[in-house]
């Protein structure tokens, strides 16, 4: 950085003045000169400032001489920093020796100063400086805010990069690292209308997708032991959904898990499951009635409403479908392992009809298990 030409030599010499000051402030003036505690920490601040000052401040920012700090915050480094300054002179006198100060050493005004809003912004190289005043009473109170936009923007870089994995992006922070699992599973197969196109995973899943991922996720997790994995259903038996034909891309994974019982159908004796809807987006409740049964190792057993109602605490229980009732209280009994934990955190609230997004779904692919009976996709990829 062209505005950080400090010399070595320098900074050891400031270095060196401060430790000197400090010392002499430590060993003599505090035990011989000054009895007040408090007047010897508003030393040792004051000298700490100045440190700071002199050794971080860039030095071409001009410096107007009629003014003096007035606090210097914790955060001042190379990079970054804000200097408060008071002065005796007005507003106007102040902004016409910045405005004149970056002219003439070829500064370039990013925004002029205006008495609307009392600010400018002026750049040098990859410096940016921000000159703001708060307010003129008897003295005129201002701020300058210097950074290093180079840095800034590689950091800005970086944190999407981070945000990113595969051909996903936008990833929920707490949800990274199962997104980034499950990628590399390699069971997230999803079709997108450009090569390079990465896919929001705040978007909502269908029920298709969804589906399909169950069922290839589970597989892999299950691929040394066959006779747990969820069998293809053969594209010559009857559909079981008369909305996924026998000729639908999905039709081997959704018929397949309708076959094991997995999504309720006409097969399970629900007959309020005749279509599977597949391009409707999946919610909350499907995700729970569909997922849980691959968790439990069996279907969901009927519990006592009054049963249900003691776990979760959910203040929208009654708008909860039956079945769902049934897997949320497995689930809760799940400990730690819980899709409702891992996924949505704490909730007293379940919105059983609210759209599940994409990393959501794939969260819930992570585990598969009964509490301590179980593995993760992080298991899978450890072998």
């Amino acid at each position: 950085m062209k505005f950080k030409k400090y010399v070595f030599f320098e900074k050891v010499l400031i270095s060196a003045l401060f430790l000197t000051l400090n010392a002499c402030d430590n060993s003599f003036l505090k035990t011989r000169l000054f009895t007040n505690n408090k007047l010897n920490e508003q030393i040792e601040s004051n000298l700490l400032s100045k440190h700071k000052y002199l050794f971080y401040y860039p030095s071409i920012i001009p410096h107007y001489p009629n003014s003096f700090i007035a606090k210097i915050p914790e955060a001042l480094t190379d990079d970054k920093g804000s200097i408060f300054y008071l002065s005796n002179d007005s507003i106007k006198v102040i902004s016409d020796f910045y405005n004149q100060q970056f002219k003439s050493h070829s500064w370039k005004i990013i925004k002029s100063f205006s008495k609307e809003d009392k600010s400018f912004i002026a750049k040098k190289d990859d410096l940016e400086v921000e000159l703001v005043f708060l307010s003129h009473d008897e003295k005129t109170n201002y701020f300058i805010n210097y950074k290093n936009t180079k840095t800034v923007i590689t950091q800005e870089k970086k944190e999407v990069y981070e945000n990113e994995v595969g051909k996903f992006k936008n990833i929920p922070k707490v949800l990274y690292s199962y997104v980034g699992d499950l990628v590399a599973l390699e069971t997230l197969d999803l079709k997108v209308k450009e090569v390079n196109q990465l896919i929001d995973t705040n978007a909502q899943i269908n029920r298709r997708t969804y589906a399909k991922w169950l069922f290839k996720t589970y597989n892999k997790f299950y691929q040394d032991v066959p006779e747990k994995q969820i069998r293809l259903a053969s594209s010559n038996l009857k559909p079981v959904f008369s909305d996924v034909s026998s000729n639908d891309p999905d039709y081997l994974y959704i018929q397949g898990l309708a076959e094991a019982g997995i999504i309720p159908s006409s097969l399970s004796k629900d007959n309020n499951s005749l279509l599977f809807y597949p391009d409707a987006y999946l919610t909350r409740e499907n995700l729970i009635i569909w997922k849980v049964p691959l968790d439990f190792g069996k279907g969901l057993s009927i519990i006592p409403t009054i049963d249900i109602e003691k776990n979760w605490g959910f203040q929208d229980i009654k708008t909860i479908n039956l079945k769902a009732l049934q897997a949320l209280y497995i689930d809760f009994h799940n400990k730690e392992k819980s899709n409702i934990r891992r996924i949505f955190g704490y909730t007293i609230l379940f919105q059983p009809q609210k759209p599940v997004t994409l990393a959501e779904a794939i969260t819930s692919l992570w585990y598969f298990g009964y509490q301590e009976k179980g593995i993760s996709a992080r298991d899978i990829l450890q072998k």
